[in-house]
């Protein structure tokens, strides 16, 4: 993991966790515009992303390395704690030390999918085609990057593919096993849970795929569903919407 921070030590912390396809400084740099307030944001590259040199172990991996650094320098109240996708499941490995202090926490199509060595076998067997026939023949890239536009919008795309082509097998294959890491992660305290939003589109086999453990696991946290948006989707069409709803909660407004 590499540390990315921005802003002044005075002013409220803000942790920003990005999902697959960006490093941190881009997902800070895709939040940023929006803020309408000073914050020292915390935004590290995950494991095999940006200018972290090494692979991608697992959420659990970034979230005990990012918990270091906190405690190392002191930092243990947290005014927003913002993760999407597997940045969301090492945002989850924070919530589990009581230590740390957190205003308000953002989820954005956390994997809470059970655990199951045959689907977890299957997703990778298929990633891993993709990655294949992607790099044997570049031009495929068009195709997809046309698909992504669909969900994504029409800046993300191009960027989400490059950093997808990045990838250590190793990486690759341990970002489709985080897919299923996260069911484990309960008992959280009531009024922790009351300060979280878990959002998901409803197009996302996530979402579709965790139902049960989001309503046993989290019964008092918000729960946003998407209709018509898949993974991330909403928030990368819509990241203003997105931003000026999570300010508005930090600062009392409904």
């Amino acid at each position: 993991m590499h540390i990315h921070t921005y802003g002044s030590p005075s002013v409220p912390v803000m942790i920003l966790l990005h999902p697959p396809g960006l490093s941190g400084q881009q997902f800070y740099q895709l939040v940023q515009p929006h803020l309408k307030g000073d914050y020292l944001i915390i935004s590290p590259d995950l494991g095999g992303h940006g200018d972290d040199p090494g692979d991608y172990i697992s959420p659990a991996n970034d979230g005990k390395t990012l918990l270091r650094y906190l405690k190392e320098n002191g930092i243990l109240k947290i005014q927003l704690l913002f993760g999407a996708s597997v940045g969301a499941a090492a945002a989850l490995r924070l919530l589990e030390d009581l230590e740390l202090q957190f205003d308000r926490i953002h989820l954005d199509s956390v994997p809470l999918i059970s655990r199951s060595s045959v689907k977890q076998s299957l997703v990778t067997s298929v990633v891993q085609k993709e990655m294949k026939k992607h790099r044997k023949k570049p031009e495929t890239l068009k195709s997809e990057i046309r698909d992504l536009e669909k969900s994504y919008g029409p800046e993300l795309p191009p960027l989400l593919t490059e950093n997808f082509m990045k990838y250590s097998e190793k990486s690759l294959k341990n970002l489709c096993a985080a897919i299923f890491s996260n069911s484990s992660i309960r008992g959280l305290p009531r009024e922790l849970q009351e300060k979280m939003t878990m959002e998901w589109g409803a197009n996302d086999n996530i979402y579709k795929e965790s139902g049960r453990n989001i309503k046993k696991n989290y019964p008092y946290a918000r729960i946003v569903v998407r209709e018509g948006e898949g993974h991330c989707g909403f928030l990368a069409k819509n990241t203003e919407a997105v931003i000026t709803e999570i300010e508005k909660s930090l600062n009392g407004e409904s």
